[in-house]
């Protein structure tokens, strides 16, 4: 497949008087101008975020005093939906801002609106979406084009990104799907399917942190798991299924002055290419970069202990190691396993070194589990180094690496073999910015807990007896990730902007400062496991060195709780 499109901003009806577009101010007040030399009137909004851009384009929002946002509740959507889309205007304007829902109908040309109300009085302003039943059978209420032409009359206005995206799914509803292996029966299907889209919109940063609106991100986002839910329906298999062995999906998203889509079914590999190395003479802790796989490599070698190796599904090795000398002190150690969350690994590789000098702990460390995924993330970081890159999460058949038994999935049962512990610290990460999917109904289905940042997170799940031990285990967490200043700063940050937009939430927070959830899973690998949650996906510098040091520092403080407990 390989088709251009004419690029909406400049195919404009004849007649319009306004449009919701998904373009930046700038492209958009461009397009005003010229319109207003040809002494036509034409007023142009964004399409995502509507509001959100309204109130930093609009003078007399920006500068009221106090702001009330009345948002509709659509039947059938999510309740706070239109809530989130505002994120992070608490931070963008000087007035105090209060939110208020109210139920809201929507017929053919009727869009539902945001009314707000200022010092000034009320305004009503409309929300350009539409009702569509997706390739996966789900009914999305999601962004679109709109227009309104002279006399007043409304109606959906196709726009090339939204038609990329209907286009890119209609050829994988249809995609033949048969197993490139006689033995393996339940896939993969492709070894990769590369979906290659250039879009006219570039980056805008937002003052907040790592925020920005990226219409790049967001189409790889939604590119990537509409993937995955069109396969889950098209093969019968639950939404929330991460067994499925597909194969790796790869939406290869970029600026380009002309839209396009091209696909591409099993492509040749791209090789393995880590750029720029000189961040590898930098030591571990003040390391502000994910390392390559070499470094990875040469850290285990360091600990002299006994290595292990398996291979991931494209050939890479996947390597652990296991330190052990009768230490009745027992703890395994993995990171990586979702590919695009790197910060665990050095987390991971610092820990295993102090543990290492100690001489006190017996251990495992598995540091890069999903090597193919880690591969595709340094590659999809050359375009975008900083976006979330979802498409790495996964191993390369396409499954979630504890959701298969062949390959690099394999690592976890040779770590088993070296060392029966009781404790596995899973380091683990999520996205640094907010994580929308604007053209599947704006919230990301099955991860509402992660859409927006709220600082280093934890998990603790254990089986049936071990309650008592987990809880003294997670609160030595807690205390190492509160004792840690600039990430203390950072989580009281983030879980203010997060209660700012967000109302009521499913987990807790210790000391108002650490997000945890805490609960009895008997399907785990270990007895107890805590997982760290760090806002990684994808940060540089300090950020990065403030993340790894929360791995290790939870680490080194369950290690020491354990050795008090036996």
């Amino acid at each position: 497949m390989n088709q251009t499109y004419a690029h909406t901003l400049h195919h404009l009806p004849a007649d319009t008087s306004q449009a919701w577009l998904f373009e930046s101010k700038k492209a958009r007040a461009k397009i005003e101008a010229e319109w207003a030399k040809q002494g036509k009137a034409l007023k142009l909004h964004s399409a995502y975020k509507s509001l959100l851009h309204t109130i930093l384009e609009d003078s007399a929002l920006k500068t009221a005093t106090d702001i009330l946002i009345r948002y509709p509740v659509v039947e059938g959507d999510d309740p706070q939906r239109f809530r989130l889309e505002c994120y992070p205007v608490n931070d963008l304007v000087t007035a105090t801002v209060r939110f208020e829902a109210f139920e809201a109908e929507m017929g053919e040309t009727e869009l539902p609106c945001y009314e707000v109300e200022t010092e000034s009085g009320t305004k009503r302003f409309p929300i350009p979406v539409r009702w569509v039943t997706s390739k996966s059978g789900k009914r999305q209420l999601v962004a679109c084009g709109w227009v309104i032409n002279q006399q007043g009359e409304g109606r959906y206005l196709p726009t090339e990104f939204d038609s990329i995206f209907n286009d890119a799914c209609q050829y994988l509803s249809e995609l033949p799907l048969q197993p490139i292996s006689a033995s393996e029966k339940n896939g993969p299907f492709f070894d990769r399917l590369v979906v290659h889209i250039g879009l006219p919109m570039k980056d805008t940063p937002l003052p907040v942190n790592n925020e920005s609106i990226s219409f790049i991100e967001a189409m790889h986002e939604d590119i990537y798991f509409s993937a995955l839910e069109i396969f889950h329906h098209r093969l019968n298999r639950l939404a929330n299924d991460r067994s499925l062995k597909i194969g790796h999906i790869i939406p290869d998203v970029y600026y380009a002055y002309k839209p396009k889509l091209s696909i591409s079914l099993n492509p040749p590999a791209t090789k393995d290419n880590d750029g720029d190395e000189s961040h590898l003479a930098t030591c571990l802790d003040k390391l502000g970069h994910w390392p390559t796989p070499q470094r990875i490599s040469n850290q285990l070698d360091k600990l002299d202990g006994t290595r292990f190796e398996t291979t991931s599904r494209q050939g890479r090795p996947v390597c652990g190691c296991a330190v052990v000398s009768g230490s009745k002190v027992k703890l395994a150690i993995s990171g990586g396993q979702h590919a695009n969350e790197s910060s665990g690994i050095v987390g991971g590789l610092r820990a295993a070194k102090a543990l290492k000098e100690q001489g006190t702990v017996d251990f495992t460390i598995c540091p890069s589990e999903n090597t193919d995924g880690y591969a595709l993330f340094r590659q999809l970081c050359v375009k975008n180094p900083n976006h979330m890159h979802h498409a790495a999460r996964y191993t390369g058949t396409g499954a979630d690496l504890t959701h298969s038994k062949t390959h690099e999935s394999l690592i976890r049962n040779m770590a088993k073999a070296q060392l029966v512990a009781d404790v596995h610290v899973n380091l683990h990460g999520y996205p640094a910015h907010e994580w929308t999917r604007p053209l599947s109904g704006y919230v990301p289905e099955g991860f509402t807990t992660w859409t927006i940042p709220k600082g280093f997170f934890l998990i603790c799940r254990y089986n049936s007896g071990y309650e008592a031990k987990a809880k003294v285990l997670l609160e030595a967490a807690i205390q190492a990730v509160i004792e840690h200043d600039a990430q203390r700063q950072q989580n009281t940050e983030m879980l203010k902007r997060f209660f700012d937009i967000v109302e009521g939430s499913n987990f807790k927070v210790a000391e108002g400062v650490v997000p945890y959830m805490i609960d009895e899973n008997n399907d785990t690998d270990y007895p107890i496991e805590i997982i760290t949650e760090a806002p990684d996906e994808t940060v540089y510098g300090e950020d990065y060195r403030v993340a790894h040091e929360s791995h290790y520092r939870v680490i080194m403080a369950i290690a020491k709780a354990l050795a008090e407990l036996d």
